[in-house]
């Protein structure tokens, strides 16, 4: 072999290790990637047991619409109801988690709970009056998720 020829090959085996190496870090960083989701989902997961402070729920008062609530509906059924309102306010955590959770399935990470907890509790929740209230208003950011909901709340009850 001469000069030429040991170059060349230098040059390919140089090739073929970064294409290597490049494959492996790649699956690294899936990896790293898909466990920052994972932390992510468990400390969504404990916001859901934080309670609801007097500041969220004054924040409420002052701007149901943050909530998506129709001023009617507010007046109604929120008004002067504290509890409600801090119900509320733990349900839209709640959805928020939930859908999160639904998504992380879509990208192929699974979930350490195993899936058929997402079912039952979605189960249990969707006779739950706030539930329903954040479903219905916050349903047009979670796509998946609500239509996973809507079709729970479509089976007959002894599909339950």
């Amino acid at each position: 072999m001469e000069a030429p020829e040991i170059i060349q090959t230098l040059i390919f085996l140089t090739m073929a290790a970064s294409v290597v190496f490049m494959g492996i870090q790649t699956r690294l960083q899936n990896k790293v990637m898909q466990a920052q989701l994972l932390r992510d989902r468990l400390d969504l997961y404990w916001k859901t047991y934080e309670p609801v402070t007097e500041e969220q729920v004054q924040h409420l008062h002052a701007n149901p619409e943050d909530y998506y609530l129709k001023p009617e509906e507010y007046a109604e059924r929120y008004r002067g109801n504290t509890a409600r309102v801090k119900r509320l306010i733990q349900m839209s955590m709640l959805y928020e988690y939930m859908a999160f959770t639904y998504e992380l399935e879509s990208l192929k990470i699974g979930d350490p709970l195993g899936r058929e907890w997402m079912e039952r509790w979605t189960r249990q929740l969707i006779s739950d009056e706030e539930f329903l209230t954040v479903h219905r208003n916050f349903h047009g950011f979670y796509p998946h998720y609500e239509k996973y909901v809507d079709q729970i709340r479509s089976e007959k009850p002894t599909q339950r």
